[in-house]
């Protein structure tokens, strides 16, 4: 019986109110899932390399490499997390603000180019400055012999100014039995840079002096340099030139009937050489690179074929431009992560040290790093990695004996 003035107890209010946070919960979980998700930011990196005129071949071929391990590193869950962006200028529209930009107006945690090596070193101290990573990974970079002193922030996946000229002299000297070479190069930064390390190359060798001829960038007529040089009975010539001027010293070479070997720089890798210069004209020119989808395929390079082939709708190895530049910067995405993985961060000092210290070897298309970089080190490509090739049709291929032998 219930006491005079007493309110019947009853356990509903307590229960309701339990009953009406539940149903709340729930309804903010269900109205928070319903909602748009919001994507993860992306990690954005950088290109700056010429997308039209002569050189815009190498352009695209980095681009491409690149895009190729993105695609790779993307579909693996991408690095910390997030997806890699790639960002792209067109050095030939945008020169002075290209590099500015991207690290100002895009974030990009790290940058890459290389195919104008003149200008590499104005971006290495911008990339210094900002504290970014900057990838070379076409042309050579010998610029980062300073390292030691000024703690760089330019890391190369190329060939460097110093090793080619010992490969190249070597080469000349050990396998193809040269002993009387000269050299013919245009006056671009780049090419004259070359000039010296090839000639202490040679000098390496047993050839302490070489005849020398230069012309002007953009030349086509260099005849009397050619004539010159005939005249000094060299039995092979060192090339130092860039696309256009290098096809017009083989159609030179041709119209005077010299017929002597010569070792080219990248000049002579691309398409539009071997279309200008003639292929009947080449038989005799050797190209450095570091890789060709051609040598010795392995499971790794098989497979970035099937990629590229699937990607860009190609279906031919003469259909792709600079194999050696999309390579370097395959390779060189891939190095890129791996860093700021083991980083745990984009902070570009950060990344820099991991990079200089990285744990796992990669194993790469063109070789497995092995604490590629160091901090007075960072090039991650030695003369072990070098190699001559030929011309086959439309295709570079491995030279008869495309490496030095011991």
């Amino acid at each position: 019986m219930n006491q005079p003035g007493k309110q019947p107890f009853s356990s509903r209010r307590p229960a309701q109110r339990l009953l009406g946070c539940c149903l709340f919960a729930i309804a903010t979980l269900l109205w928070t899932s319903c909602q748009p998700t919001q994507p993860t930011a992306p990690i954005k990196v950088g290109l700056v390399a010429p997308f039209s005129g002569p050189e815009a071949a190498a352009g695209e071929a980095i681009q491409r490499g690149m895009l190729l391990a993105i695609d790779e590193i993307n579909a693996a869950g991408g690095v910390l997390g997030r997806p890699i962006e790639l960002v792209s200028q067109n050095l030939m529209t945008m020169e002075e603000t290209a590099v500015s930009d991207l690290i100002n107006n895009d974030s990009v945690v790290a940058l890459f180019g290389g195919v104008f090596d003149g200008k590499m070193p104005s971006y290495r101290n911008l990339a210094n400055e900002k504290e970014i990573p900057l990838f070379g990974v076409w042309g050579a970079a010998t610029y980062t012999a300073d390292i030691p002193r000024d703690h760089a922030y330019l890391f190369c996946v190329s060939i460097t100014n110093t090793d080619a000229g010992q490969f190249l002299a070597q080469y000349g000297t050990r396998v193809l039995g040269i002993q009387q070479p000269a050299i013919i190069s245009d006056q671009s930064d780049w090419s004259m840079a070359n000039v010296e390390p090839l000639k202490i190359g040679l000098s390496e060798q047993g050839i302490p002096s070489v005849a020398i001829a230069s012309f002007d960038s953009g030349d086509a007529n260099m005849l009397s340099e050619l004539v010159a040089l005939r005249d000094t009975k060299a039995d092979a010539l060192f090339l130092l030139a860039g696309t256009f001027e290098s096809t017009a010293v083989i159609r030179t070479l041709a119209t005077l009937g010299w017929d002597v070997p010569v070792l080219s720089y990248w000049g002579a890798s691309s398409r539009a050489f071997i279309e200008q210069a003639g292929l009947e004209n080449v038989s005799d020119v050797y190209i450095l690179q570091t890789f060709a989808f051609a040598d010795a395929p392995s499971d790794k390079s098989q497979a970035l074929l099937t990629a590229y082939h699937q990607r860009f709708g190609t279906n031919q190895l003469s259909e792709i431009r600079e194999p050696t530049a999309v390579a370097q910067a395959y390779d060189g995405i891939h190095l890129l992560a791996q860093a700021v993985e083991q980083a745990g961060t984009t902070t570009g000092s950060s990344v820099k040290s991991a990079l200089e210290t990285l744990e796992t070897p990669y194993d790469g298309v063109i070789k497995v790093y092995k604490r590629p970089f160091s901090p007075t080190n960072h090039t991650a490509l030695t003369t072990d990695d070098y190699m001559m090739t030929v011309w086959h049709i439309n295709t570079l291929i491995p030279a008869p004996r495309p490496r030095l032998e011991n």
